[in-house]
């Protein structure tokens, strides 16, 4: 049994849509169903069955072909040896595949051909094609590659009954293996007799379209059945349908004015968000009023809006932002409490309405607002825990017919600008208050460090000069302000640990013992315990607490080396030891600049950071080379270096002045 061709029954389709489709309009539904049914029933039936058809066949053939792969190689495959597939089967080599291929001739083999990887025929059931070349099929070029192919022969082949009277015929060409080896040597290809299994797959191909034709007749039936049912209901619903209709397009209606109040009131929202963004993201009071006011100008519809705040100190409402004015008069706002309409709603706590202002003398401000031309103001107060912050005033050239939503919304932006209002009044009274205590500690600081020298008898002004010098220095080195704060502060307390130094050893007058300079040496770390619990304090600990080591590692509290050393404490250690050379002391002169810049250069990678060094040096416009230390000291001479130096500053010359402590 041959199927039609697809393309065949696609057209015939076509044709009968066309058909259909002209005389459509002369029929009922029911008819136009039934037609249109039918047609598309019929095609899928037959793609449905020409697709089961060829999937049955396909598994025919490939059954057929898993039964001779199982038979050939074991039957034909030892007789391939390599002087049958390099000069073919002669004489008694062919008897024997003969032979052995008779055991096949009940599987129904019709005719056989053996060929080599070189296209040459070394078998055939007709000997006279054995030892020709013939090009290899893409078939045998698969099989070689290792692949079994099975195929119907195509009514035109040279095998077909025409030519040697058999039926059906099925092509096989399948690998042979090498005797004793798994590489494939030659390619069998067998022609077998499926007459038998062709007269099989068309009963089942019967038996199925019959079967299909059936189910899709039955489902046909069924369908019309149900539609012909549907049809008689729709003549009952086509009243009810038509108030239906009605009755939608006045949903419909409702549903546009429901979603323009729904798309209104969510810009609304997103109006608001941007504005709470607005506050939330900076303390620019004068940006946040403009994108209310801008706001409040597009989605109120209005020509013009401005803020007036109050000014707690005169009592008056002044300009403060304003947004859509021709002029720039009304930036000379100015109003007091209770004056004008913008006082009455501050003084209120009211929001006031005129509709008609350019008919009325009450608007005190009518000079500032000459050829604006508004004729609708109103005014909102800026209310925040009870207390008016100001007003926010919306003005339109034309009269205004606001809903309740319209006057909700613009007292909820008033409520945000009275919000921006006051963060921005309370952020100034912060901040203000900050720097006050910033202030007040910087004094306490700079108390302390009066009560150090004091105490210390130190030079006057010690603190305050290292300290200029530490900032000045630090600067240059490219610290930025935030750090310069606690470098001023670590400065003014570097010595502050020496509050736990025993008046006896401080102030001692002549040289110290090994355990009272120990006892010296501890300051740093009192003024650490000292500090610490002072929170504000911590970032500045690190020049009084390590101010005392020094770059090659033989400083102390903690013997610190390079850069384990913070770096404001290697930039005060070296404004420490300038300003302690150029001050005068009791027991010796300061000494003149090039001697201390020598001092330094020379102590560059051993008391003191290079980079530090360098900096400073460039700072004071000098370059200078590395002299002796003689140089730097100068002649040990009663007048310069005296036998009892003065022990208030005997932790700095310990750092800074070697000579002094040999004395």
């Amino acid at each position: 049994m041959r199927d039609k061709n697809p393309t065949l029954i696609f057209a015939s389709f076509a044709f009968s849509s066309r058909l259909t489709t002209n005389n459509m309009s002369r029929f009922s539904l029911l008819l136009k169903f039934s037609i249109t049914s039918l047609a598309l029933l019929a095609v899928i039936g037959a793609l449905l069955g020409r697709g089961l058809t060829q999937h049955f066949e396909a598994q025919a053939i490939e059954q057929q072909k898993a039964s001779v792969s199982s038979l050939v190689p074991p039957v034909v495959g030892s007789y391939i040896t390599d002087d049958i597939l390099a000069k073919g089967a002669r004489g008694g080599a062919y008897s024997a595949v003969e032979g052995a291929l008779s055991y096949l001739s009940g599987a129904g083999l019709v005719a056989v051909k053996i060929w080599n990887k070189d296209g040459i025929i070394v078998y055939s059931d007709e000997p006279r094609l054995v030892g020709e070349r013939k090009p290899l099929t893409e078939p045998l070029r698969e099989a070689l590659d290792g692949a079994t192919i099975a195929e119907l022969v195509p009514s035109d082949s040279s095998q077909n009954a025409d030519q040697r009277g058999y039926g059906d015929l099925m092509r096989i060409s399948m690998p042979l293996q090498l005797p004793g080896s798994t590489q494939v040597g030659s390619v069998f290809e067998g022609y077998y007799d499926v007459t038998d299994l062709r007269t099989r797959m068309n009963y089942t191909n019967g038996f199925l379209w019959a079967n299909i034709a059936g189910g899709f007749f039955f489902l046909y039936v069924s369908l019309f059945t149900i539609v012909r049912n549907a049809s008689s209901k729709l003549a009952r619903q086509s009243e009810e349908n038509a108030q239906l209709y009605h009755e939608s397009e006045q949903r419909f209606a409702e549903r546009l004015v429901a979603e323009t109040q729904i798309k209104r009131q969510v810009e609304q929202l997103q109006t608001l968000r941007n504005i709470d963004i607005a506050i939330t993201s900076n303390l620019d009071l004068q940006l946040t009023l403009n994108v209310i006011l801008t706001q409040a100008c597009v989605h109120l519809k209005v020509d013009a809006a401005d803020a007036l705040l109050l000014n707690e100190r005169s009592g008056e409402l002044e300009y403060a932002a304003g947004t859509g004015f021709r002029k720039d008069d009304i930036t000379q706002s100015r109003v007091k409490l209770g004056e004008g309409y913008a006082g009455c709603a501050a003084l209120q706590q009211r929001t006031l309405n005129i509709e008609k202002i350019t008919n009325t003398g009450d608007l005190r401000r009518a000079g500032l607002l000459i050829e604006e031309d508004f004729v609708a103001y109103y005014a909102v107060p800026l209310v925040v825990k009870g207390h008016a912050k100001g007003v926010l005033e919306v003005f339109h050239r034309a009269s205004l017919s606001p809903d309740a939503e319209w006057l909700n919304f613009l007292e909820t932006l008033a409520g945000q600008a009275a919000i921006a209002a006051d963060n921005a009044s309370l952020f100034m009274d912060l901040q203000r208050s900050n720097q006050e205590l910033a202030a007040a500690y910087d004094k306490t600081l700079e108390g302390w460090s009066r009560a150090l020298d004091l105490r210390d008898k130190e030079t006057e002004g010690h603190s305050r000069r290292v300290t200029e010098m530490a900032v000045r220095l630090a600067k240059e080195m490219g610290i930025g302000d935030e750090e310069l704060v606690h470098i001023q502060r670590g400065a003014l307390l570097h010595d502050i640990g020496k509050v736990g130094i025993p008046d006896g050893i401080l102030l001692k007058s002549g040289p110290l013992t090994d355990e009272e300079w120990d006892i010296m040496r501890m300051h740093p770390v009192y003024a650490y315990d000292l500090l610490l619990p002072i929170s504000f304090l911590g970032p500045a600990l690190d020049i009084p607490y390590y101010h005392h080591e020094k770059w090659d590692g033989t400083g102390y509290p903690h013997g610190l080396k390079n850069e384990q050393i913070p770096l404001s404490a290697r930039i005060f250690a070296l404004a420490d030891v300038w300003d302690a050379l150029r001050s005068d002391r009791p027991y010796r002169s300061a000494r003149p600049r090039e001697m201390v810049y020598a001092y330094i250069t020379e102590q560059a990678g051993k008391h003191f950071d290079p980079a530090v060094v360098e900096t400073f040096l460039r700072m004071e416009g000098v370059s200078v080379s590395r002299p002796s230390a003689h140089a730097v000291h100068g002649p040990q001479t009663p007048s310069m270096c005296p036998t009892a130096p003065d022990s208030a500053n005997r932790a700095a010359e310990a750092v800074a002045t070697p000579l002094a402590l040999s004395h």
